[in-house]
């Protein structure tokens, strides 16, 4: 059962940053279309980055915890699985704060609407992958401690 659980959290967190990868290219690709102040572009580029970050720092790690895969329930693995786990949530409260800017500026400027939306709807598919990985994150601790007689 942990295996099955592992692998369940690893196709999960994967596709969470793929989505964060998506979401944040997409969103940098929009940017210059938007007629933000430089100040703007910044703050959305520098979450993009860190999101995109994120991405590649997840992947390997999940790369690496294929190599365990052999003892899903092993402390090794657990502390990989909570480990990933963490490293996509880090990103969620930048992203929420970036969204909280947006939303109050278009309140004073309307030009800012647009970039609202479009980050808000970015932050939107991102919590919905995340919520999925942290299911599977809690599946897989619960198949862990089974597996281990706890």
């Amino acid at each position: 059962m942990p295996a099955a659980a592992l692998s369940s959290f690893m196709s999960a967190a994967g596709l969470c940053a793929q989505e964060m990868l998506s979401n944040a290219s997409y969103v940098n690709g929009e940017l210059s279309s938007l007629g933000l102040t430089p100040v703007y572009v910044q703050s959305i580029g520098e979450v993009c980055s860190s999101l995109i970050g994120t991405k590649h720092d997840v992947i390997s790690e999940l790369h690496e915890l294929e190599e365990f895969s052999a003892e899903p329930a092993s402390e090794v693995v657990q502390r990989r699985v909570e480990r990933v786990h963490r490293w996509l949530g880090e990103e969620l409260p930048k992203l929420d704060n970036l969204v909280k800017s947006l939303e109050s500026a278009s309140q004073t400027k309307p030009e800012i609407g647009s970039a609202y939306v479009l980050v808000a709807e970015s932050a939107v598919n991102i919590l919905r992958s995340f919520s999925k990985v942290s299911n599977e994150a809690e599946a897989y601790f619960r198949a862990a401690r089974a597996g281990a007689g706890a």
